[in-house]
């Protein structure tokens, strides 16, 4: 029997062939988080699944061959569930005051990842300028 790792990025099939699983992640607490994909013909059929590490390990049969990964048409993936992260992210927002999101986002140095041109502080100088 051969054995092989489960990685983030891999792909497997389970022993009758119909589905092809695509690791996306395995989170700290040991589940992986996967999408699904008809192997014969590379269409997604669901996403954002999860399962543990254990459970995965004993589903994969064996991983897909690069032939086989490259008939998977991922770009038809859509992405999952973006209108429950806005209400989860305004959920967590909303109490929050102009000021301590400010002082989060300096604190967590975001303003260093926005490119010269689009700091935060310009705002004000462009406003003081009579821009």
């Amino acid at each position: 029997m051969t054995t092989f790792k489960i990685v983030p990025g891999g792909v497997y099939a389970k022993a009758n062939e119909v589905f092809a699983r695509e690791v996306i992640e395995i989170t700290a607490n040991g589940n992986v988080i996967y999408n699904d994909y008809g192997l014969s013909v590379g269409a997604p059929i669901g996403q954002s699944f999860r399962c543990s590490l254990s459970r995965f390990v004993t589903w994969a049969a064996r991983p897909l061959t690069p032939e086989e990964i490259s008939k998977l048409r991922r770009n038809e993936v859509k992405p999952r569930d973006l209108g429950m992260a806005a209400d989860i992210i305004r959920t967590a927002l909303d109490p929050a005051s102009d000021g301590q999101i400010r002082d989060e986002f300096y604190r967590r140095g975001v303003d260093r990842l926005l490119p010269p041109d689009q700091q935060p502080n310009q705002v004000g100088s462009r406003n003081a300028a009579g821009m």
